[in-house]
């Protein structure tokens, strides 16, 4: 397998992207090697888990860039079980990742509780961050997160506080909302709903 050491070493460089390839001009040279098939499976096995592990180490928003661009949105359990890490960007970007990711999960059958469990990990990092920070700036990135993730809980609940529905982020109601429901127990197997806790 030496043979392809310098293939391997552009598609984990290139995290698995044909299209960052192409961006520093490396796809040419990685198509003349002609990797089996096979082989790249097994990378791209290999580089998933090096990403996930990355999870634990500053700038992990980075994980779930990696994430979002191969479309694996099989991993929002893990995200959810990670904290941000790294300078305060970049716990913000973790968190705007997160919600985007979970957006995207919605319509992938995951189940309700998991899906409002990343709007509560949102918020409660979030408001960890409003006590930490003083800039302008920083306070009024770290309150359109908190904004974002509490729009989209404040969508599944009904009168009573209990949690009946998920979201869908981006699309417009009949009132011309950017937001409408879902039904957490219909159609989209997302289980039973829950009960509003503490917010």
């Amino acid at each position: 397998m030496d043979d392809f050491a310098e293939a391997k070493e552009i598609y984990f460089r290139c995290v698995g992207s044909r299209f960052y390839m192409s961006r520093s001009g490396e796809d040419q040279v990685f198509d003349s090697y002609q990797v089996p098939a096979n082989l790249v499976e097994e990378w791209k096995v290999e580089l998933k888990e090096a990403m996930l592990a990355k999870l634990r180490e500053p700038g992990n928003h980075m994980v779930i860039t990696y994430l979002e661009h191969h479309g694996d949105l099989e991993h929002l359990k893990e995200l959810i079980a990670a904290p941000p890490l790294g300078e305060l960007r970049e716990k913000c970007a973790y968190l705007e990742g997160l919600l985007r990711y979970a957006d995207r999960c919605v319509f992938r059958a995951h189940p309700a509780q998991l899906l409002w469990a990343a709007l509560d990990h949102v918020i409660v990092e979030a408001r960890k961050l409003r006590g930490a920070v003083s800039s302008e700036d920083s306070i009024a990135r770290v309150a359109g997160v908190l904004q974002e993730a509490q729009q989209r809980l404040d969508a599944c609940v009904n009168e009573s506080g209990e949690r009946i529905t998920l979201w869908r982020w981006g699309e417009t109601d009949a009132e011309g909302d950017a937001l409408s429901q879902v039904s957490a127990a219909g159609g989209f197997g997302f289980g039973e709903p829950g009960v509003v806790g503490d917010r």
